[in-house]
């Protein structure tokens, strides 16, 4: 399966999102301060819907840069910051009328069959600083003059808030670095990669060492 998170999606995320406690560092504490209609959210959920549809014997998520980490931060929230939750309804906007769209998702079994996550190039540490992101969103196509209009990411981004980006970053930040789920972990990156500072990548790294032991945390 690829399933990429549209330029809105990740616009969305950076105010908005699951948020772990970031004191404790215990995600069994993890509230969701996200709209039910976070387009990452739902991109997650259809995922785990079709996972539970096609019933894989096990499978890896790959991720890649911070689309896919907040992706991978939804998976996260869904699967293991509700432990105490087996199921889980269909997404919001699925047609109730599509028999396969509607089934309950089976959260115990999937959490089951994870069996590890591939970072490439991830995750993006930009501190809070909405210009960071906005260099990536540069490679962005603005939209055809035929089409409706629409904002190009790098005017939505010039209208957010800072305060609200910079504290939604380091709870973002603190959940990659302290969750307490058991996946083994698979960290790709590269030390020419302007998106993704490696000193403070490799400070998370170690952290997922310390948490998970360096026989379930790789990096390349």
């Amino acid at each position: 399966l690829v399933r990429i998170g549209g330029p809105k999606s990740v616009i969305g995320a950076m105010t908005d999102g699951p948020c772990a406690d970031s004191d404790s560092g215990d995600q069994s504490t993890t509230t969701t301060t996200t709209t039910q209609t976070s387009e990452m959210k739902q991109l997650a959920i259809h995922t785990l819907r079709e996972l539970h549809n096609n019933q894989p014997p096990s499978f890896i998520l790959h991720v890649f840069s911070n689309n896919g980490c907040y992706f991978w931060e939804w998976i996260r929230f869904l699967l293991f910051g509700q432990q105490h939750s087996s199921l889980l309804p269909a997404a919001e906007d699925e047609d109730d009328d599509d028999d396969e769209s509607s089934s309950i998702i089976d959260l115990r079994n999937l959490r089951q069959k994870l069996v590890g996550v591939i970072f490439d190039s991830a995750p993006a540490y930009y501190d809070g600083d909405a210009k960071i992101v906005q260099s990536a969103f540069r490679y962005v196509v603005s939209p055809a003059k035929n089409d409706e209009p629409k904002q190009h990411p790098l005017e939505i981004t010039n209208s957010l808030d800072a305060n609200v980006v910079k504290q939604r970053f380091r709870d973002f930040w603190s959940g990659l670095c302290w969750d307490p789920s058991d996946i083994p972990q698979l960290y790709l990156y590269s030390r020419c990669d302007k998106l993704a500072p490696v000193d403070q990548l490799e400070k998370l790294i170690e952290c997922r060492e310390e948490i998970l032991g360096e026989g379930n945390v790789w990096r390349h």
